[in-house]
């Protein structure tokens, strides 16, 4: 049985929340346009009045993804007045993602692979690139190392691999709890002193 009719926007809407949880439960090989259609409760017809292709839809659908989290990080990091608090409250809110939306969290995290043949500067990696230039937009430089640009893209990537931690793992762990690891692991990154021991 079909769902009933809505505007536009709304179905649209509706098309990326359930594209979501089907690409990331099932993957993009795996994942039809007959699953989503079936999923979202419309026909196929409908579904390509939307999107014209399978791939069309994913990129749409991690979009969406990456622009509500970029949104939730900046809105979380902004009011916060020092470079510490708003470290630790963008990875707080990371976590809450991380924890609240899993389907979102393995989309993002599954289209470094997903999106390879497709368009490997999408997805993931764009999404890293955008979060570096936010990270240091809203952090003051002041007071942290001089090679802090490295030390960020070692931030994102604590981040992704907590979170892929997370996801393996029994998800008992709390957003708090998890939020607060990141963010300790992530300032010894940045208010390290600069003088390394090469070897």
């Amino acid at each position: 049985m079909m769902s009933r009719r809505m505007p536009r926007a709304e179905r649209r809407t509706q098309v990326l929340h359930v594209a979501k949880v089907v690409f990331a439960r099932q993957g993009f090989h795996r994942t039809t346009m007959t699953d989503i259609a079936g999923s979202a409760g419309v026909t196929k017809p409908v579904l390509y009045q939307h999107f014209e292709s399978k791939t069309e839809l994913y990129l749409a659908a991690l979009a969406d993804v990456e622009r509500k989290l970029t949104e939730s990080l900046i809105a979380a990091a902004l009011p916060i007045g020092t470079t510490e608090g708003r470290l630790r409250a963008g990875f707080h809110e990371f976590a809450r993602f991380t924890t609240t939306d899993p389907d979102g969290l393995t989309l993002l995290l599954s289209s470094r692979s997903n999106l390879a043949e497709i368009d490997p500067d999408a997805g993931m990696a764009a999404f890293s690139r955008s979060l570096a230039r936010e990270i240091d937009r809203l952090y003051e430089p002041e007071g942290l190392r001089r090679d802090h640009h490295f030390v960020v893209a070692g931030i994102i990537g604590l981040g992704e691999a907590m979170a892929n931690q997370w996801l393996a793992s029994d998800r008992s762990m709390s957003a708090g709890r998890l939020g607060a690891l990141m963010a300790e692991q992530a300032l010894r990154g940045l208010h390290q002193p600069d003088e390394l021991v090469e070897v």
